[in-house]
């Protein structure tokens, strides 16, 4: 028995082949694979603070 695969136009369901399926969701999967992937190399100030670095105090100064 064959998969049925259907992508989503419109509020509708339609019956599409296996390569039309894939090559339609795969820029989908791409982006939340890349978002994924960049939350977990970013880390925040507290998980810095954890791992022992330091933040500076107070607002930061730039010279002019």
């Amino acid at each position: 028995m064959d998969k049925e695969y259907f992508i989503e136009i419109n509020g509708r369901q339609i019956p599409v082949s296996k390569e039309v399926y894939y090559a339609f969701k795969r820029p989908a999967w791409r982006e939340r694979k890349r978002r994924q992937v960049r939350a977990e190399k970013e880390l925040s100030l507290e998980a810095f603070a954890d791992a022992g670095f330091e933040s500076p105090s107070g607002p930061a100064r730039f010279r002019t």
